[in-house]
């Protein structure tokens, strides 16, 4: 009963909270609806914002070592709770190694002839 009561409760917030995320995606314009998935939420910081760091940084030096510092200091960012770091190092790498077409998630397979 004491459950119930709780989700009854919480549900207007839920509601209001999913009412203004969709208020501001109708409000944002199509270059901020396309600009990629959000990796960091605290810097906010998207996969597409690690490919352009990791081009830019692979144009100016191709021997530099990248590290997810660098990435950040490259967009005039700092991480704040450190969360995201482990997916933007494995974004970091994948567009290192394949370009920013490279799915993360996915191995990449490449077959020897």
């Amino acid at each position: 009963a004491a459950d119930d009561r709780n989700r009854r409760m919480l549900a207007p917030v839920a509601l209001s909270r999913r009412s203004h995320a969709l208020g501001v995606l109708f409000l944002a314009s199509e270059g901020e609806r396309n600009a990629g998935m959000i990796v960091c939420s605290c810097a906010i910081i998207t996969d597409k914002d690690v490919a352009a760091a990791v081009s830019a940084l692979r144009t100016a030096d191709p021997f530099v070592v990248l590290t997810p510092g660098l990435i950040y200091r490259h967009l005039s960012k700092r991480p704040s709770c450190g969360n995201c770091l482990p997916l933007i190092t494995k974004l970091m790498v994948a567009y290192d190694e394949e370009g920013p077409s490279a799915a993360p998630s996915l191995p990449q397979r490449h077959i020897l002839e």
